[in-house]
């Protein structure tokens, strides 16, 4: 499909921790599984090796809340005058290689520096406490150490770095104001959501505290000031006997007590973590503080450290209260990036090669009222995710309307409906607020308010209840009036109605200056920031209509508290760089929470758009987890009819089959062209069944030998006896939308849509193939097709036009009754006559579309929807100043690594096969391009990209991320 039409967008006037269940107490304590760093030669066994890899891929898979990747910090054998960073430590690039993986597996990733002895040679034991009588030097070389990572901590959101170990001796009153220095560095260059801690890695770093506490407890204090949380180790032979793995359970017991005890009266209310737990597989070993040094050749025990492992848990599970309770989390070692078993010998100190170890960790950690790690797809009846009796909650959407000319909140709050339909346990309502009645609300568990007209108020009675509402159930509030709910909120706080809301809106931040040719840009908050990475706001000045395509100004937030306000997302100004907060979160102690929008987040969609921050928030509005699984890719073959070369099919079916990347043909059932004929004539008018090219049908049945999923690419792509786009040929033009008159064709009809796509069944059923999903082309058709689409295809993969309307009169199938499971004459019969009864009014003057970045499960129309979420390779053989954008690898791949930070999401791209024609349109103004970035180069560097990036390409028919109703059952 070839985005040929400008959608009219519209404008206005205006670390996922994984709580994972550790015990079964009041307070679930994290886990945190730790990973080292291994190098025996150059370039091999670092965080991002294939074995790093398949560590994370392990540990994510056991459903680790966060990973803690040891970062090597070497000290020389011998006289320690200066620490150093090794020379095979991991590159920059690639430990945010390794981090990525992390933010893929749905964990979060922890760095933590370590002292190693002599770290270059193969797997060297951490230094727990290091000595040198060159005090000054050596903490100078650590403070510039850290240093190193203070550019990764500044792009990534890290859950926690750690800062001390090893160095204990320098936890000294005269270091104080180095300590201090160095956490303000690290405050300075740090994500808001890092977690900065301190490790006490033994006794001797203990003591030296208290004495530096004694002695200079406001010096203490300001020392540790920004310190979030304190790390502890403990003696590994103290609690562990080394002979036979067992656990003395009241050794273990009273030195937890004397730690936490101890680390409560220097660090009152900061949350501990016991660090650095090993849990190894042989015995007789040497420790060194917390550390087992297993003597070479050592035989591996894998049934002993099973069972070790379980007797931690029932240790752990007997502990009092007063002692598991202070403890937030623990650091279990795990493995290394040595690809295990080594060559020689098997690195016994870590677990993660011991498949009955990792089973018994899995279990603990997907005990009940967790979820399990396999991607567990959501029921489904006639097609809808749920039973219809089942009970489930409910999303109120309300927003402004002024009337039939303020369409801007109606379309939006469909936005949020679709988004609202990725989430099978929530249904959707959307409400004009204006025509609110008190006690509304009552039904509702979560609310959305789109505040999209300055001049129209609220109802008070919507204010007051909603101010209720949000002490104990989430609200989301998007762009103008917010001073309606905060002054409410601010009078009935006195009088028992909650916490005060901690920031305010008052004003609106304008651009600088009106736009010209000289200066389109008029200086105004363009970049958004989250989760380590940057969105946009495209607001491009039309010099014919003088309107902005997306509104350029943003509200401006006060944080009044920032003890109670956080800051989800920020606004960065496209000439100075200010930055604003642009979504903030407040929750409140009687379980309710607000979030504020500075803007309306959907106008003007596209491929690296803010809205699509809402996608991710919308899991935390709606309180809901992100599925379990891994980072999925699709790809789409586009536009595939009989004017393509057979050879140019069979060459991309085999690059992608070879390289076992699954895949889907949007196939168009019929070529249709006013005036050319691929068989020879180039005038002659052609309207002929795709199955009747020889060529052509042989290359689609080699394709489904190949593996290839189908998905329904319209009937023709091509409008009959209209031209309605461009050619007037298959592929190019338009078939349920007229072009360019922005309106439906004049025979639109539930009769003349389902009369066209019958004609394409047919032809589906003479090659033998079932589709997928159905495709409309170019995205285009009346809000009449897409409600129709919703009910007779299961799933749908195209993006919509989201159109203010209504259904004047509903209609239902069954999903006996959609296309290819609808087979008796009877059937289809009853089918049209249900159809026909299908009555929809709808505003075509304005409309919006969507970018969705995972499944949606019923949109406002009442579709299921394949997302489409980066895009196709479109080379530049447009004028600049056109709509449509310039879309190579680099910019699909950029897409795919900011759609990352969305959970969920699906890095989902079509692909031309006309991409191999050197003589294609894609090449024609940049002579050569074919030859260095285009041809299959293209499908082979989106293919190399998006693994680099960590992504598993996925099929459409694969069940369990698109269920259908004639799946295996499960």
């Amino acid at each position: 499909m070839q985005l040929l039409r400008r959608p009219i967008f519209l404008t206005a006037v205006f670390f996922l921790v994984a709580a994972v269940a550790f015990t079964a107490g009041a307070r679930a304590t994290e886990l945190s599984l730790g990973v080292r760093e291994h190098f025996s030669v150059s370039g091999k066994g670092d965080y991002s090796s294939d074995a790093g890899a398949k560590l994370k891929m392990s540990l994510t898979d056991l459903g680790a809340g966060s990973i803690t990747l040891d970062l090597r910090v070497g000290v020389p054998v011998g006289q320690v005058d200066a620490l150093y960073l090794p020379r095979y430590r991991t590159k920059k690039e690639d430990l945010e290689v390794m981090i990525s993986r992390i933010f893929h597996g749905n964990a979060v990733p922890v760095l933590r520096p370590v002292l190693f002895l002599s770290p270059e040679l193969g797997a060297p034991s951490a230094i727990e406490s290091l000595s040198s009588p060159y005090g000054e030097a050596v903490f100078s070389s650590y403070e510039q150490s850290m240093s190193a990572y203070l550019s990764t901590l500044s792009l990534r959101s890290i859950q926690e770095f750690v800062v001390g170990a090893g160095m204990g001796n320098w936890f000294t009153s005269s270091y104080g104001p180095r300590w201090k220095a160095l956490y303000e560095l690290l405050m300075s260059r740090r994500m808001s959501k890092t977690r900065l801690s301190l490790e006490v890695s033994d006794e001797g770093a203990l003591r030296n505290l208290e004495e530096f506490m004694a002695r200079d407890p406001s010096g203490f204090d300001s020392a540790w000031k920004e310190v979030d949380l304190v790390r502890f180790a403990l003696p590994l032979k103290e609690w562990m006997n080394a002979s036979t793995l067992e656990i003395r359970g009241e050794t273990l017991k009273g030195l937890l007590l004397d730690r936490t005890g101890r680390l409560k009266a220097l660090f009152p209310g900061k949350p501990l973590l016991w660090s650095s737990v090993y849990l190894p597989a042989c015995s007789d070993f040497e420790a060194s503080g917390s550390e087992p040094i297993c003597a070479p050749g050592m035989t591996s025990k894998p049934a002993a450290q099973a069972a070790l492992m379980k007797r931690f848990f029932e240790v752990w599970d007997q502990l009092p209260p007063e002692i598991r309770d202070p403890i937030r989390s623990i650091h279990l070692m795990a493995g290394s990036t040595q690809d295990e078993p080594l060559p020689v010998e098997s690195d016994s100190r870590f677990f993660w090669v011991n498949g009955v170890a990792r089973g018994i960790l899995k279990d603990r950690l997907y005990a009940e009222n967790h979820h399990s790690s396999e991607f567990s797809s959501p029921p489904r009846s006639s097609f809808r995710p749920f039973q219809a009796g089942d009970q489930k909650k409910h999303a109120c959407v309300y927003f402004d309307e002024a009337g039939p000319r303020d369409p801007i909140g109606a379309i939006h709050a469909r936005m949020i409906d679709n988004l609202v339909g990725a989430f099978p346990a929530w249904a959707k309502e959307r409400r004009t607020v204006s025509t609110y009645r008190k006690g509304d609300l009552s039904d509702c568990d979560a609310a959305f308010y789109l505040a999209s007209n300055y001049l129209l108020d609220p109802p008070a009675e919507f204010i007051a209840d909603l101010d209720e509402f949000l002490k104990t159930k989430p609200v989301a509030w998007f762009n103008y009036k917010f001073d309606r709910l905060f002054e409410a909120h601010e009078k009935r706080s006195p009088e028992g109605s909650g916490e005060a809301i901690s920031f305010h809106v008052p004003g609106l931040l304008q651009p600088d200056q009106p736009p010209t040719p000289e200066m389109p840009d008029p200086g105004f908050y363009r970049y958004f920031e989250y989760k380590n990475e940057e969105f946009e706001k495209q607001a491009r000045f039309d010099s014919v209509t003088h309107l902005f395509a997306a509104s350029p100004e943003l509200a401006r937030v006060e944080i009044l508290d920032p003890a109670r306000v956080r800051v989800v997302s920020w606004a960065r100004h496209s000439r100075s760089g200010a930055k604003t907060p642009y979504i903030v979160r407040q929750d409140f102690k009687s379980g309710g929470s607000l979030f504020y929008f500075g803007d309306l987040p959907f106008s003007y969609n596209h491929y690296e758009d803010r809205s699509l921050v809402f996608c991710d928030v919308i899991y935390d509005i709606l309180r809901e987890e992100a599925p379990v699984r891994p980072p999925i890719a699709l790809v789409r073959l586009e536009d595939i009819n009989p004017s393509i070369p057979t050879a140019h099919l069979a060459q991309t079916v085999d690059f992608l089959a070879d390289r076992k990347v699954p895949f889907s043909m949007a196939l168009i059932p019929y070529y249709s062209s006013l005036f050319e004929n691929p068989e020879g004539s180039t005038t002659d008018p052609v309207w002929k069944p795709a199955d009747q090219f020889p060529e052509f049908s042989g290359a689609i049945r080699y394709a489904k030998i190949r593996g290839a999923d189908f998905v329904m690419h319209g009937t023709a792509h091509q409008a009959g006896d209209l031209v309605s786009g461009f050619s007037g040929s298959t592929g190019s033009d338009y078939e349920f939308w007229s072009w360019p008159l922005d309106r439906p064709h004049p025979q639109d009809s539930a009769d003349w849509v389902l009369s066209r796509i019958e004609l394409a069944e047919s032809v589906f059923d003479r090659f033998g193939i079932k589709p997928i999903a159905w495709e409309v082309p170019h995205y285009a058709a009346s809000a009449l097709d897409f409600i129709l689409f919703g009910r007779i295809f299961e799933w749908n993969y195209h993006r919509g036009l989201y159109f203010k309307s209504e259904i004047l009169q509903p209609t239902e199938l069954s999903s006996d009754e959609w296309f290819f499971y609808c087979r008796t004459s009877d059937c289809r019969g009853n089918r049209g006559k249900k159809a026909r009864t299908l009555q929809v009014e709808a505003d075509y003057a304005n409309f919006g579309s969507e970018i969705f970045p995972y499944p949606i499960y019923e949109d406002s129309y009442g579709q299921a929807v394949i997302p489409e979420s980066i895009g196709m390779v479109d080379f530049p053989f447009y004028r600049p100043d056109t709509w449509r954008p310039v879309s190579t690898t680099e910019d699909l791949l950029r897409r795919a690594k900011k759609l990352r930070a969305i959970r969920g999401s699906m890095a989902s791209f079509f692909w031309h096969p006309m991409l191999l024609d050197p003589k294609s349109v894609y090449y024609q103004e940049l002579p050569g391009t074919f030859d260095t970035i285009g041809g299959i180069h293209t499908l082979e560097a989106l293919v190399k990209g998006l693994r680099a990036l960590g992504y598993e390409f996925a099929s459409i028919s694969d069940c369990r991320y698109f269920p259908r109703k004639d799946c295996p059952a499960r």
